[in-house]
């Protein structure tokens, strides 16, 4: 199965001769995962080790999910994960529904989209999620910001969990951009020496994505170091990962995303 899994992933990596337009980060949203199309389906991959979730979990782990452009201003995104961790296989879903509040391309001052959305985690918990996604674009760079908030319906879990990310992203060339991403989560592990989660933790990495006129296609590339700040005595309850894992990692992802 995993075989499978990659031989696809691959595939479509190699023919991927054409792109239209490309969030240059993989997780911080930018407007571009809305623009032009009306439907699109993506296709992830992703393999980590000493990961913390969203950013993902150990192991290979593949994702199919859709966003469409449903009424003015409102955009659905659906995702369904396989996960192949610890030797045994794991599924999620994730649903969100965001509204455009702001765009630059209104011309407004900056882009500002806030939802809603639904997670049945890998470690069958569920959980209510609610993003902020804040930035502007320049001519030839643009900065942009998310803010996920999440409760879990489980024991031992934080009323609620933040995490936070900033994205930087510079056209190198025509349609191909080069970014730079840095996530935290469990920040109050700086202050609270008994955070329910395991402590505060951060991804920091680069990323690249390029996308070529008149064409479905659209790629993005990225990964970087997981580092745990502080740590916790207490045992996570929830899947970043359980038990909760001492010491650093990483992890590399790539997207690949069909706009009709």
């Amino acid at each position: 199965m995993k075989k499978i899994y990659l031989i696809v992933f691959a595939a479509l990596i190699t023919f991927a001769n054409l792109a239209a337009q490309s969030s240059p980060f993989i997780f911080t949203m930018t407007p571009e995962k809305f623009a032009n199309n009306n439907f699109n389906v993506n296709f992830e991959s992703a393999y980590g080790q000493k990961t913390f979730l969203p950013m993902g979990v150990d192991d290979l782990e593949q994702n199919i999910g859709f966003h469409t452009n449903i009424f003015e201003n409102f955009h659905l995104l659906d995702r369904t994960g396989i996960a192949f961790t610890n030797g045994s296989t794991k599924f999620s879903q994730q649903i969100e529904l965001l509204r455009n509040f702001l765009s630059t391309s209104n011309n407004d001052i900056l882009d500002l989209s806030a939802g809603l959305g639904y997670v049945y985690e890998f470690s069958e918990v569920n959980v209510m999620i609610s993003r902020f996604m804040l930035g502007k674009q320049f001519e030839n760079w643009q900065l942009y910001s998310n803010v996920l908030l999440e409760h879990a319906f489980a024991e031992n879990r934080d009323a609620v969990d933040l995490t936070t990310s900033i994205g930087f992203a510079y056209n190198i060339a025509n349609n191909i951009k080069l970014g730079f991403e840095a996530v935290g989560q469990d920040l109050e592990g700086f202050w609270e020496i008994e955070e329910a989660e395991g402590g505060a933790q951060f991804y920091i990495g680069p990323s690249l994505s390029f996308a070529i006129p008149e064409s479905i296609l659209n790629i993005t590339l990225g990964g970087g170091a997981i580092i745990r700040a502080t740590n916790s005595e207490l045992i996570s309850q929830a899947q970043r990962p359980i038990p909760i894992v001492k010491g650093n990692g990483y992890i590399v992802r790539g997207l690949v995303s069909l706009g009709f």
